[in-house]
């Protein structure tokens, strides 16, 4: 889970991530960053990861 556009290590270890897209503009850049997902509010994280809570 990141909100860095310059999450290299990441990229690097070839590890699928979640955007976090708390600021105008971070939706369009996540995704060309190599976010593999991407949510707005942290209330989407346990969805998009298939947990029932």
């Amino acid at each position: 889970m990141s909100d860095l556009v310059r999450d290299r290590p990441r990229r690097m270890a070839g590890a699928r991530s979640v955007g976090y897209a708390n600021k105008p503009g971070k939706a369009d850049d996540l995704p060309t960053a190599g976010a593999t997902a991407l949510i707005d509010g942290m209330k989407d994280l346990p969805s998009m990861l298939g947990l029932a809570i």
